[in-house]
């Protein structure tokens, strides 16, 4: 069966968590993969700084995958 090389960025906040469940869904459909999991940050950045990790950048170049989640364009009022 063919295996997919695939980038994930798990994030900050929630982000891990809501990778983790993304990768045991993804592998319950019986998909292989190879996960290259990265950073999205360099190691340098602060809160105020958000510097992108250039390793994932090159990762996802490589892997031409990541999955991201959808993120509202503009905040919602509720």
């Amino acid at each position: 069966m063919l295996r997919h090389k695939v980038t994930l960025i798990p994030g900050e906040g929630i982000g891990p968590e809501v990778a983790a469940a993304t990768r045991r869904v993804l592998e319950a459909a019986g998909v292989q993969f190879d996960w290259e999991e990265i950073a999205g940050r360099s190691d340098s950045s602060s809160n105020q700084e958000k510097t992108v990790n250039q390793a994932a950048v090159e990762s996802v170049r490589r892997n031409r995958v990541a999955p991201r989640e959808k993120r509202p364009r503009r905040p919602v009022a509720l």
